[in-house]
């Protein structure tokens, strides 16, 4: 894996690291406070829908899904389209659009114009231009950077994204409680708009797109950007891996706080702290990842990266009160840590391997089946926790107390189908009295059912439950 198929001269660029790069730190700049902006609407617009449209929980989780449905209905064609056009022009662009509809909000709500169907609007129109963004940023960074340049590049890029995820939807709680949640959608605003500075700013000049000799219709662009990810013996090992792999960290994700309030009873700040903490792991293996790919081999460091993605998370189960929150936060700092060594290793890999003119095309197919949306899971429980809060003030004490249904990443159906089965393990352990501590026999491996519930059906079933582990 270390071989690139790409043949395009480039022009010279200076010597000493990326931060000497100017068109780099241009272009890095500009994807940071994209980043940011994304992250603070995936809070940002729901929070706007409860409080000043007093929204239900069922119009929350549809605007929350518009925004990464564009993904699935134009995921492969945009890839097409990038392939066709100017990089740099689509990006500006599409975070001009973001701008646009973002200011479109306060000036509705000024004018006593906002709806929901509004605000789903935009959603959707944010969401399709964040897919434009993101594949053509994909695809623009080998144009700016040399093929030795990229795992750098992509080390730095992944670092700053992986703290957007964190701060943005910080950035966004914080000016909705200062100065209400209209606010903070034209912070949002503001940041697509000085991302869109930036890359105007950037001198390198893009080769033009490669076009076939003879006209080619949309449909078979997108098939021949298929075929090749069906066919290449890397490519298509590393798509079935990613998402074998993200199957599982979303899993543990999704009951993650839920196990840590229910089963620890830690307060809400506690465990903001400790996932904040286990979030620490992304960044370190982003600032690492470079070093271990140039040490010990791309291929090398993406089998670190996949040891460390799995067998970390059995270390979460062992969490308890008080220095027994060591483990957990361990277990998601390694975690966090082999994930993002290997999306950088294979970031780079694939910028350097497909020829450029399928780059935008096999980054949309990885994506459909690789892309996750952490994020998505912080603006479902943050309106939920928000409709709960506001259910409990008119009485309804029920409603404030956690649901089942809070598997933490946004997506109830994908958490409640085993989870809510009659007789399981996950039923058993959710019927324990709030104020009768876990037995001795629910300790370790109780957790680790637990842990596994929505990702493993057979987890929950009395009558197969040992046979069904044991053949696993």
């Amino acid at each position: 894996m270390t071989a690139a198929t790409r043949t395009d001269p480039s022009p010279a660029r200076p010597a000493g690291g990326l931060l000497r790069h100017r068109d780099f730190r241009l272009l890095w700049a500009g994807q940071t406070v994209s980043s940011v902006g994304s992250n603070v609407t995936t809070v940002a617009l729901p929070l706007v829908a409860v409080a000043v449209l007093d929204a239900g929980t069922f119009q929350v989780a549809v605007l929350t899904a518009a925004a990464w449905l564009p993904w699935l209905l134009i995921g492969l064609p945009a890839g097409a389209w990038v392939d066709r056009l100017p990089r740099r022009p689509v990006m500006v662009i599409c975070d001009l659009l973001c701008a646009l509809a973002f200011l479109s909000v306060p000036l509705a709500a000024a004018l006593d114009r906002l709806t929901v169907g509004h605000l789903l609007l935009v959603a959707l129109g944010a969401g399709t231009a964040r897919v434009f963004f993101e594949t053509a940023d994909q695809v623009y960074l080998p144009v700016v950077l040399r093929p030795d340049q990229l795992p750098e590049g992509n080390a730095k890029l992944q670092a700053t994204q992986t703290v957007s995820y964190v701060v943005g939807p910080g950035i966004a709680g914080l000016i909705a409680q200062l100065t209400g949640a209209v606010a903070a959608l034209l912070l949002d605003a503001l940041t697509f708009l000085l991302s869109a500075a930036f890359l105007l700013r950037i001198r390198t000049v893009e080769p033009p797109a490669a076009r076939a000799a003879h006209s080619r219709s949309l449909r078979r662009d997108i098939a021949e950007g298929l075929r090749f990810v069906i066919r290449d013996p890397y490519l298509r090992v590393l798509t079935v891996f990613g998402a074998a792999s993200n199957i599982g960290l979303t899993g543990y994700q999704a009951v993650l706080v839920v196990f840590l309030v229910r089963e620890l009873r830690l307060a809400p700040g506690m465990v903001g702290a400790v996932v904040a903490v286990m979030s620490v792991g992304g960044i370190v293996g982003a600032l690492l990842a470079t070093t271990l790919a140039r040490r010990c081999g791309t291929a090398r460091a993406m089998l670190i990266g996949a040891a460390l993605t799995g067998p970390p998370a059995l270390l979460i189960p062992l969490a308890a009160p008080g220095a027994g929150l060591v483990w957990p936060a361990l277990g998601g700092v390694l975690i966090g840590l082999g994930v993002a060594v290997g999306n950088v290793v294979k970031g780079a890999f694939r910028q350097t391997y497909t020829p450029h003119h399928l780059l935008g095309r096999v980054t949309v197919s990885m994506h459909l089946l690789n892309r996750r949306h952490p994020a998505r899971g912080r603006a479902g429980r943050c309106a939920r926790r928000t409709l709960r809060r506001r259910d409990s003030d008119h009485g309804d004490d029920h409603l404030a107390r956690p649901h089942a249904d809070d598997s933490g990443d946004g997506t109830a159906p994908a958490a409640a189908g085993p989870a809510r089965r009659p007789g399981g393990v996950l039923s058993a352990l959710r019927r324990r009295p709030a104020n009768r501590p876990p037995s001795p026999a629910r300790s370790y491996i109780g957790r680790t059912l637990s842990a596994c519930g929505p990702f493993c059906p057979w987890v929950t079933s009395n009558s197969t439950f040992w046979p069904s582990l044991s053949s696993r």
